[in-house]
């Protein structure tokens, strides 16, 4: 029996120990592949009774560099969009090609983060965690390392689809009706498993696979927000050739016919899809 309860305490001694933030997000970084991908995927679109379906390619070469293409079966369905270093060239849906700043809640750049500044940082723009989570954490002495190092107060371990994991942001706050933006990260895996924007939007991510490149990826996501979802399927995931992806992801190749061409189906849920998370 007191070897029992010693084993108990011990595991739940070595459970309770958080990495730091930096390491936690690098883990993260590294599942996220290397080199360029081409990512095929469906969206359903669900707001009541009504839905729409929409198909997506991405070329991706790392968080900040992607190209995407949206079509539709049967449907005139077309948007071209090329993010690059926190801008976004796309139509606007007057027959012009305009260059934005990348919306605060895109939500394909954490997938593809390839450090764990990246990720950090695209977390810091979120206003998902503020700037103060960058501060390198102070170098222990023998003496120091001998007591009890104090967590960080940004991240802390929680449950979520039934396992534990690293969550980041601030503590939820009994007397506000919101809850606190926050991401939660598998324990052992170091996958995304859930982000919530301080707008209450919500992505969920699971069922992740192996693709090329070890990245690790998931076959499911789902983002809700006000009484919309969208649900994100993965279809396939290849590997590319840097020419390929070079070519793809210059802002220049949205041209101005693309651009007069451009058209997403005609529900709401949609064209707010598009404007806030893509």
């Amino acid at each position: 029996m007191k070897l029992f309860l010693l084993l108990t305490l011990a595991a739940l001694q070595a459970h309770a120990y958080i990495p730091h933030s930096r390491t936690i997000a690098a883990r993260l970084a590294r599942n996220n592949g290397k080199g360029s991908y081409a990512i095929e995927q469906e969206i359903q679109f669900r707001t009541g009774t009504d839905t729409a379906t929409v198909r997506e390619r991405w070329i991706v070469e790392n968080g900040e560099s992607m190209r995407l293409w949206v079509s539709a079966s049967g449907q005139p369905v077309r948007y071209d969009a090329v993010y690059n270093n926190g801008k976004k060239t796309a139509p606007d849906f007057a027959g012009n090609v305009k260059t934005t700043t990348v919306p605060s809640e895109f939500i394909e750049r954490y997938s593809h983060a390839r450090s764990s500044t990246d990720f950090l940082n695209a977390l810091i723009r979120a206003q998902v965690v503020p700037q103060s989570i960058l501060r390198e954490r102070p170098r222990f002495t023998m003496a120091q390392a001998k007591n009890e190092v104090q967590p960080e107060p940004l991240v802390r371990l929680g449950r979520f689809g039934g396992v534990v994991n690293y969550v980041f942001g601030e503590p939820g706050n009994p007397d506000s009706s919101k809850d606190p933006a926050g991401a939660w990260i598998a324990q052992d895996a170091f996958e995304l498993r859930r982000l919530r924007f301080p707008s209450q939007a919500d992505m969920t991510a699971d069922q992740y696979a192996t693709q090329a490149g070890s990245m690790r990826f998931p076959s499911q996501r789902v983002v809700t927000w006000n009484d919309h979802t969208a649900i994100i399927r993965t279809l396939s995931v290849k590997a590319v050739d840097a020419k390929t992806a070079a070519t793809a992801l210059n802002p220049a190749s949205i041209t101005p016919t693309e651009a007069k061409a451009a058209k997403l189906p005609d529900q709401a849920q949609v064209r707010e899809f598009y404007s806030r998370f893509r």
